[in-house]
């Protein structure tokens, strides 16, 4: 918990786009963390923050990848808005995520 607040991140379970040491840290830090294996009913490929403080509303999102490379060395794109369709519109993703990866997890290998 962030004072108060709770965090959460989903992942692709490639190492390349979130390394482990990050998602150690986000762990360290509280931050409830799941990889999910990538599938063609909910592509992974999109990197985005949702934020919600204080009745502010606001999504971030963009090309770069969770890795000291992306956001030191190459040419990225970090888009923030606080428009209220950009956010639902991520939000609704965002669930569509994280119901694929409880699904995921209940079925037997």
């Amino acid at each position: 918990m962030f004072r108060g607040r709770s965090a959460a991140a989903l992942a692709e379970s490639t190492e390349r786009r979130v390394p482990r040491a990050l998602e150690a840290k986000l762990r360290a830090a509280g931050v409830t963390f799941t990889r999910v294996e990538p599938s063609e009913r909910v592509p992974m490929h999109a990197k985005f923050t949702l934020i919600e403080e204080r009745g502010e509303r606001e999504v971030f999102f963009g090309s770069a990848n969770w890795s000291d490379r992306s956001f030191r060395r190459n040419f990225e794109v970090l888009v923030r808005s606080r428009d209220a369709t950009l956010f639902d519109g991520f939000a609704s993703y965002w669930d569509r995520i994280q119901r694929f990866a409880r699904d995921s997890a209940a079925r037997p290998s």
